[in-house]
């Protein structure tokens, strides 16, 4: 990432040596064949031209075209320089990276053991890890779930050949249970580190009803999507969302949700939404839709790592409709598809267009949640 330019560099140099190398090969001008006269063929011009193509002995020699010069090899392809004659010239063009080594760990259960009903989803768990020297190198951890000596299921990460350097190690769960540490720091090579969920009580289950909010009929098909922001003191936010489960959610826990159905808005609540239902002994949402576009607008910022940016204007198509709150978050409903979705915070401006094409399409992978950066003017 952080080596981007310099491998620019590096390749602009073999260009630029490649083309100097071209011009002393069999292209150069030196080795190119004379051109010929335009001459008509009526004219006398041209009838010497056909004597001399002919007979060329017959042409005194002061007048002859000299002989093209000829390359030592005919024919031979021009050689072309590699990296290694290029650092022979210019001296070291990429990177000396140094290794520490790995950093390993696993994920334990309170329960003592992972069966297999309590798995964690697929990407239920994120674990990131981030240089503390140079934010934009981070990692994303690799999973692994596999049975050991007893037959019983264990959960690691890995993340291999880590260079040197202090990183902030952050873990990430779509699902309310809590977990410790959050987050840890750590240099390579690491191994043994634990992360523990607490899960020996589990709550109780949850369940949607889905309504049509203008005809009040009630909707079969939908998808919910759990949503989670982890703020970090050194390294900004971690976003994730993934498919709600709702058998894996703590009693009294803390969450944010989002409920989309094809045709309809999508719909945003938390763990106040429901309600508990005694005679089926879950807590029941009940959710009414309305048909049109929806997101839930998250504002960051530089602080100067990336924060939730509280009190920025957003403006739909050309109207203020509100400012986002303490977690930057603002929930932005249109009846139809707006034409521009603005957010305005003095002079800064955003990086992205929150309506753009690429953010639209990834709407239903992010659970309807669009993040958008601003920054100060440069």
């Amino acid at each position: 990432m952080q080596y981007r330019l310099v491998i620019t560099v590096a390749f602009t140099l073999l260009a630029i040596a490649t083309a100097l190398w071209l011009a002393r090969s069999d292209f150069g001008d030196g080795h190119r064949a004379p051109e010929l006269p335009l001459v008509r063929e009526d004219s006398e011009d041209a009838a010497r031209a056909n004597v001399t193509a002919l007979e060329p002995s017959a042409v005194p020699a002061a007048t002859r075209e000299p002989a093209p010069a000829v390359a030592e090899e005919p024919g031979s392809a021009p050689v072309v320089p590699t990296l290694q004659m290029l650092e022979d010239w210019f001296g070291p063009l990429t990177p000396t990276v140094e290794i520490a080594g790995d950093i390993t760990g696993r994920l334990l259960s309170e329960s003592g053991a992972w069966p297999d009903d309590r798995l964690p989803a697929r990407d239920e768990i994120v674990i990131d890890l981030v240089s503390e020297a140079d934010h934009s190198a981070n990692w994303r951890g690799v999973l692994s779930i596999a049975k050991d000596e007893h037959g019983e299921n264990q959960i690691t990460f890995a993340f291999r050949d880590v260079p040197v350097g202090r990183y902030e190690l952050t873990l990430s769960s779509l699902a309310s249970f809590r977990w410790t540490p959050r987050s840890m720091f750590v240099s390579p090579p690491a191994a043994g580190l634990e992360f523990m969920r607490y899960d020996a009580h589990r709550g109780t289950p949850l369940a949607f009803r889905v309504f049509d909010r203008e005809t009040g009929d009630e909707l079969q098909e939908y998808d919910t999507w759990l949503l989670n922001q982890t703020e970090s003191n050194e390294n900004g936010v971690l976003m994730h969302a993934g498919p709600l489960s709702a058998d894996s959610l703590a009693e009294g826990a803390r969450f944010r949700w989002s409920l989309h159905a094809r045709g309809y808005a999508p719909f945003f609540g938390d763990e106040a939404s429901f309600a508990l239902d005694g005679v089926f002994g879950t807590r029941v949402a009940d959710v009414y839709l309305e048909r049109g576009f929806g997101t839930l607008l998250v504002v960051l910022g530089p602080d100067p790592n990336v924060r939730p940016m509280a009190g920025v204007a957003v403006v739909l198509d050309g109207e203020a409709i509100g400012e986002t709150l303490s977690d930057g978050s603002f929930w932005v409903q249109s009846p139809t598809m707006p034409e521009r979705l603005e957010v305005r915070h003095e002079d800064w401006v955003a990086t992205k267009n929150p309506l753009g094409p690429m953010l639209i399409a990834g709407l239903a992978r992010r659970g309807y949640v669009t993040a958008i950066m601003i920054r100060p003017p440069e």
